[in-house]
C-alpha cells in the first residue's frame, strides 16, 4: 500500500467518524445510516455509532502502521 492510498483511506475514515459524531449528537441524518429508518438515532444506534468511530480509529492506525507512518510501540 502506498503512502498516498493510506492517506486517502485515513481521510475517508475521518469523514466517516465525523458523520458518526453528528449522528451521536442527534442531528437528523439517520436516514443516511443504519438502514435509514430513523431521522434521529435512538440510543442503541448511537452506541453503535460510537463503536464505529473506535473501529475507524483502529483501521486507520493499522493502515498507517502498515505503511510505516506510525509505530504502535512508540519507538522508532
Amino acid at each position: 500500500m502506498t503512502t498516498a492510498a493510506a492517506t486517502l483511506l485515513c481521510i475517508i475514515l475521518a469523514f466517516l467518524a465525523i458523520f458518526q459524531l453528528l449522528l451521536i449528537a442527534g442531528l437528523p441524518l439517520g436516514r443516511f445510516a443504519w438502514g435509514g429508518q430513523h431521522a434521529v438515532l435512538p440510543t442503541h444506534l448511537r452506541i453503535g455509532s460510537a463503536v464505529s468511530i473506535v473501529l475507524y480509529l483502529v483501521f486507520a492506525l493499522l493502515v498507517l502502521e502498515r505503511v510505516a507512518l506510525t509505530s504502535s510501540n512508540g519507538w522508532r
